[in-house]
């Protein structure tokens, strides 16, 4: 707290060699501290030799140091200055003339430059360097760039300048420092899907993952994932691995199925009794319900399968 500077300080004040009286002083009336610390000018006007003597830290960006009129007497009297303080109540908030750099903007400059290029695919940025806030003087918005990254897949460790603007003029260059972490988008199921249930579009989110928890053949397009069906339970919200599908049957044994005859310009359909499973592309034995007698028909979709004209015996 300032008061806690401020003590320590008239300590000092008090075995100083300030005896004679000082000038006649008013608020300064300053709301905006343009430098590091706050000093006698900054508080009061006129403060003559004594306007530069420091009083405390200047309070951080963002945050406020109130002095209130037992402050103010202290200073006056630490320095023999000639105030006379108000019956009322008296506060002076004083804050930093300046803006600070914050992390969420840097993480934004970094995502617009070719650091994401030099990754390969979006990322997650951390900034380890540096390590306190950057501070500017002055109250305009900065424009923040970032020249000469470079970046380490095996470490995930990135550099980069950061060039800080105003105006169209630079300002200050900082450098950085940080992780990168490459991610990936991976379709998941909304919910647990069963055993040869066909998964659907309505099945299936996006899931960003860090990169380097995704296995190799896991599934990363919803079109390889829309139509297939599980071989066991899949869990929702997790990856899904190309080795844990398999085309959805079409055709399923004892099932009735539509067998389409064609010959040129010749169109047959008939029904015939499955003697197997299949799934779309198989070919699979049907049996005809009149004679008995099976045949060999090409699955073309649920329920239909399609037979060459040369192998049709029904």
């Amino acid at each position: 707290m300032l008061r806690d500077y401020l003590a320590g300080f008239l300590v000092l004040v008090v075995s100083s060699s300030v005896s004679a009286a000082g000038p006649n002083v008013t608020l300064a009336g300053k709301t905006l501290v343009s430098s590091d610390v706050v000093t006698v000018g900054d508080i009061f006007s006129n403060a003559g030799e004594y306007a530069s003597h420091a009083l405390a830290p200047a309070p951080a960006v963002g945050k406020k140091l109130e002095l209130n009129k037992e402050d103010l007497q202290r200073i006056v009297d630490a320095f023999r200055l000639n105030w006379q303080a108000p019956q009322e109540d008296l506060t002076v908030s004083l804050e930093r003339d300046a803006v600070a750099v914050n992390a969420e903007a840097v993480v934004e400059a970094l995502e617009k430059s070719d650091l994401t290029t030099k990754i390969r695919s979006d990322a997650t940025f951390a900034v380890t360097e540096p390590t306190e806030p950057i501070v500017l003087d002055g109250r305009g918005l900065p424009e923040l760039n970032i020249s000469k990254t470079a970046f380490d897949p095996a470490t995930e460790r990135f550099t980069a300048t950061l060039l800080v603007s105003r105006e169209g003029k630079l300002f200050k260059e900082v450098a950085l420092a940080g992780i990168a972490t490459p991610m990936l988008r991976v379709p998941v199921l909304t919910s647990n899907i069963t055993p040869n249930a066909v998964i659907s579009r309505a099945d299936i989110v996006e899931k960003i993952l860090p990169k380097r928890a995704v296995k190799s053949g896991t599934i990363l397009s919803i079109d390889d994932l829309v139509g297939m069906a599980p071989k066991r339970t899949l869990q929702a919200d997790q990856p899904v691995h190309s080795s844990e599908l398999t085309p959805p049957l079409m055709v399923k044994r004892n099932e009735l199925v539509t067998v389409v005859y064609r010959n040129g310009p010749i169109l047959l359909s008939t029904k015939a009794r499955a003697l197997a499973n299949g799934t779309r592309g198989d070919s699979v034995t049907l049996m005809n319900l009149n004679s008995k007698k099976p045949f060999e028909a090409t699955v073309t979709g649920p329920q239909q399968a399609e037979v060459a004209v040369d192998r049709f015996n029904g």
